[in-house]
C-alpha cells in the first residue's frame, strides 16, 4: 500500500512539471543588453531569470508581440536568411517587424511568414537568434511555458552528467 502511494504522489508530481523542464536551451538576453542587442539561446535557469522571461501579446490576426521589460523581440533588416534577431524598444515599432506568428511549434516572422526563428545548427548555448527559411528542424521548433514565461527548443533536452556505457542518458 505504501509503494502504491509513493507512486501515485510521484506520478502526480510528474505530471505538474511545468512543460519548459525537460529543455536545456532556452532564447535569452544577455547580460547588459538593450536597445539594438541580439538574442541568443543559453541554458535555461531553474524557475527562469529575468533575462529568459518573455511576454506573448496577442496583436490579432494570428500575431503576437514577444517582448521582455518593453524590449520585443525584432528581425533586423528585410528578414532574408540569416537575418539576425534582436531587441527595440516595443513602442518605437510602426511595421510588422516585431510582430511574429507562433504556429505548430515554429515562431515565423509576420514580415515574411516564410521566415522562422532559427537558433542554428548545431543548436548550443550562445548562438545568436536569426530568421531562416521554415523547414520543421529541431533548431527552429520553439515552445512557450506561460508559467515559467520562457521560450524554449523543444527539442534540446537536459542531460544528465553521468556517462552510461560511454553515452548520456537523458533525464
Amino acid at each position: 500500500m505504501a509503494f502504491t502511494a509513493v507512486v501515485g504522489a510521484f506520478a502526480a508530481a510528474v505530471a505538474l512539471v511545468p512543460q519548459a523542464s525537460a529543455a536545456s536551451l532556452c532564447m535569452d538576453i544577455p547580460a547588459g543588453s538593450g536597445q539594438g542587442d541580439q538574442v541568443q539561446i543559453w541554458g535555461c535557469m531553474e524557475m527562469g531569470h529575468a533575462n529568459q522571461k518573455w511576454e506573448m501579446e496577442f496583436e490579432g490576426h494570428g500575431a503576437y508581440q514577444i517582448s521582455s521589460d518593453n524590449l520585443c523581440l525584432h528581425v533586423r533588416g528585410d528578414a532574408s536568411d540569416e537575418s539576425l534577431v534582436d531587441l527595440v524598444h516595443c513602442d518605437t515599432l510602426a511595421d510588422y517587424s516585431d510582430q511574429w506568428y507562433f504556429l505548430e511549434g515554429q515562431i515565423q516572422s509576420v514580415k515574411d511568414s516564410s521566415k522562422c526563428l532559427d537558433a542554428s545548427d548545431p543548436m548550443s548555448a550562445g548562438n545568436w537568434l536569426k530568421v531562416w527559411s521554415c523547414n520543421q528542424q529541431s533548431q527552429q521548433t520553439w515552445g512557450y511555458d506561460s508559467d515559467q514565461k520562457t521560450i524554449y527548443l523543444s527539442d534540446s533536452r537536459r542531460l544528465s552528467e553521468v556517462q552510461s556505457n560511454e553515452s548520456y542518458v537523458a533525464v
